[in-house]
């Protein structure tokens, strides 16, 4: 099997917004709309120079090449949401609903399919997964439910595992009515953050032991979704409350956050050049200000929501979103404001 997508099968042309402020331009590429009401795309990882995977719904897994160019990878198995993916060396890590993970051998073109379904996880869900300097696995998340935006309690939890996937993920961390959607990791201090959510606040914890206890250090007024260590700060995204439909919040750990009001929860974050993007349920991408308390501009070039981003260069990534939305957004210094542009 060839996942390669430097050759691939399928072609999209790029249909072309634009939206301006004073001093940037930003250029909006639709590489593949948003028309696929059963399925979407929850993240997006650049795993090398020309090549991003993006998966979601229903174990959908589709290549990207820095131009656009799609092609699809077939997994060993199907009908698992992907919810995470997370290249480390020559491996991908992929985190799924019903207890499972995938790993991708780059350079042996090999899959391992882990099911722990049968050791307590199968009504469990990884919803986020970091690998730690040492090459641990952590992986956090709850009751498959809870992923898929019902209601059911929690049971969110904190576990590890080697990076050969052998044995049950160990449990280091629960409870039964917290979700922790996000984690984060701080390569320089070798530590791990993982924001759990109780309904109304989100508590912040880390680790410092190599992800065997958690220790609590901050709460957050609502509901954060996702976690960014930007510039040797902690940012975070989510909503003002459980109604993630209605209010957004993004803003620093410590810091006042900034309030989008009828935006929906802001699913997670971007920085680009000297602004930081913020992705929302409502299809929306509302660039911050430097200080954080106002944005400086708001596009909306999807009427869905937008989940995840990945860089392509210092002015370019990739947006992802519901019914299998791709979008490549162009961040340009230009002193008149004005950019047009058609093709790629």
């Amino acid at each position: 099997m060839n996942v390669s997508c430097l050759n691939p099968k399928i072609f999209l042309s790029l249909l072309i917004f634009a939206m301006c402020v004073p001093g940037y331009a930003q250029v909006i590429h639709k590489i593949q709309s948003g028309d696929h009401p059963d399925s979407s795309y929850y993240d997006i990882a650049r795993i090398d120079e020309n090549e991003f995977w993006v998966g979601g719904e229903n174990g959908i897994l589709t290549c990207l090449d820095s131009l656009g160019n799609i092609s699809h990878i077939e997994l060993p198995v199907r009908g698992r949401d992907i919810l995470k993916i997370v290249p480390s060396g020559q491996y991908v890590y992929l985190a799924a609903d019903q207890g499972t993970i995938f790993r991708y051998n780059r350079l042996r073109d090999k899959w391992i399919y882990a099911d722990f379904s049968e050791q307590g996880f199968g009504k469990l869900t990884f919803y986020d997964l970091v690998v730690m300097e040492s090459g641990k696995l952590v992986l956090s998340g709850g009751h498959n439910r809870i992923a898929q935006g019902q209601v059911a309690i929690p049971r969110g939890f904190v576990a590890t595992i080697d990076e050969e996937l052998l044995g049950a993920p160990q449990i280091v961390w629960s409870h039964a009515l917290l979700f922790p959607f996000a984690l984060e990791y701080d390569e320089s201090e070798d530590e791990v953050y993982v924001s759990a959510f109780n309904g109304v606040n989100s508590q912040l914890f880390s680790s410092v032991d190599g992800a065997e206890t958690f220790q609590r250090r901050n709460t957050i007024p609502g509901l954060v979704h996702d976690l960014l260590w930007h510039e040797n700060e902690m940012w975070y995204a989510g909503a003002k409350g459980v109604r993630y439909t209605q209010t957004g919040m993004a803003g620093k750990v410590d810091g006042k956050p900034m309030e989008m009001e009828g935006e929906g929860c802001i699913w997670s974050l971007l920085p680009m050049g000297d602004q930081m993007y913020s992705l929302a349920f409502n299809g929306a991408i509302v660039a911050a200000n430097e200080d954080f308390d106002s944005y400086d501009f708001k596009i909306r070039p999807s009427t869905t929501s937008l989940y995840e981003a990945a860089a392509i260069s210092s002015t370019k990534a990739y947006i992802v979103g519901h019914g299998r939305t791709i979008l490549m957004i162009e961040h340009e210094p230009d002193q008149s404001g004005v950019t047009l542009r058609y093709g790629r």
